[in-house]
């Protein structure tokens, strides 16, 4: 999963009981929406058994992506994090195993 960040800032951890964050500095949403589905699919493709899902047989990811650039509406970090929990809430409700950006 980790091939997908391949630059020495970009970040992962853990946030919240089964959440992480990738934190990619100086990536615009398209880069990040790249990412982001990179991600997903590197996990889907490892093929971990999941017999308790009731969406897959095996582990997979949903991912929130949000992308502040100089000038943009997102005034703070907070409210980064906030578009991206509501995009990854609105990925795990639409199905799971998908990007919403």
């Amino acid at each position: 999963m980790l091939e997908a960040l391949h630059r020495p800032g970009d970040i992962v951890a853990r946030y919240g009981g089964e959440e992480f964050c990738a934190l990619l500095p100086n990536t615009d949403m398209a880069g990040a929406e790249k990412i982001g589905e990179k991600l997903r699919s590197s996990v889907e493709k490892l093929q971990i058994p999941h017999a308790q899902s009731h969406v897959s047989n095996v582990v997979t990811i949903s991912v929130g992506v949000a992308a502040a650039v100089p000038n943009s509406l997102l005034t703070s970090p907070e409210q980064l994090q906030e578009l991206a929990d509501t995009r990854l809430y609105q990925a795990k409700k639409e199905g799971r195993n998908r990007m919403v950006s």
